[in-house]
């Protein structure tokens, strides 16, 4: 089985943004240390339309049993209650 991509988006408000990219930061950071894996964090381009911005956690090449491990982490950090609702795609490589 080949390593999993997780690429998970959701929306925020606006007005939230600051402080949930704070929180999204520090979940990110605890999860490198963890796993060593390589986080990053995208904002679609034209997402700030209606005040809300539609946001993208990349976690490429993820160890074996990382979704447990994600949602844990997004549960401790609080993130969820300050998303709309999240939403994880799973990709591998096929070549």
């Amino acid at each position: 089985m080949s390593a999993l991509h997780f690429y998970v988006y959701y929306e925020v408000a606006e007005r939230e943004a600051e402080a949930t990219l704070a929180i999204v930061h520090a979940m990110q950071a605890a999860l490198v240390v963890e796993t060593s894996i390589r986080a990053r964090l995208q904002r679609r381009a034209d997402s700030s339309t209606d005040a809300r911005q539609i946001w993208m956690e990349l976690y490429p090449d993820a160890p074996a049993g990382f979704e447990a491990r994600l949602a844990s982490a997004v549960e401790s950090s609080g993130l969820a209650s300050r998303t709309g609702p999240r939403h994880v795609e799973r990709f591998e490589d096929i070549a």
